[in-house]
């Protein structure tokens, strides 16, 4: 359900030309993909640096593809609109809280909620900024959205490359 939740935000953030929700859908699949490898269970080393290094390397990939998107719409290549605002706030609120509702611990569920709460406020102020005139300042927040993945999915490809060491 979560994994289809991710693919309407990715199809809603296309059709709408919405670089919030492109962003968002890159970060759900992150936050799936951590969720996914620790209910795993417990593997051996080889296993666990494999599975952090492919999962740390799309996340870099994704990154640079959503910060060419941004780039692209800070040189008017592409026109994001924000012409659904409160369906743009709520698909993020609702894959947040499917994704903090799947925490196995408490904690996780604190750190998690806590995560997509600052999402949702993020979301909410550039869009609200954006309706007022200035789109850039949508693509701002995006942007500390894609800063964040791009560092996450470094230190998982860091974790998985260090797994995988032999010496």
């Amino acid at each position: 359900m979560a994994l289809a939740l991710v693919v309407a935000l990715a199809a809603a953030g296309l059709a709408w030309h919405e670089c919030l929700l492109l962003v968002t859908a890159a970060l759900a699949a992150q936050r799936l993909e951590l969720l996914r490898m620790e209910r795993a269970g417990p593997l051996d080393a080889w296993r666990i640096g494999a599975r952090c290094l492919l999962a740390g390397s799309a996340g870099l990939f994704c990154s640079v593809v959503l910060a060419v998107v941004l780039l692209a719409a800070a040189a008017g290549w592409w026109r994001p609109s924000h012409d659904q605002p409160v369906l743009t706030v709520g698909l993020i609120a609702t894959v947040g809280a499917v994704i903090t509702a799947m925490q196995m611990r408490v904690d996780r569920v604190f750190a998690e909620g806590g995560r997509w709460l600052l999402s949702v406020l993020g979301a909410t102020t550039g869009i609200l900024v954006a309706t007022g005139g200035g789109s850039a300042w949508t693509c701002l927040v995006s942007g500390a959205g894609v800063a964040y993945l791009a560092w996450t999915s470094w230190q998982l490809a860091a974790a998985g490359a260090s797994f995988l060491r032999t010496d």
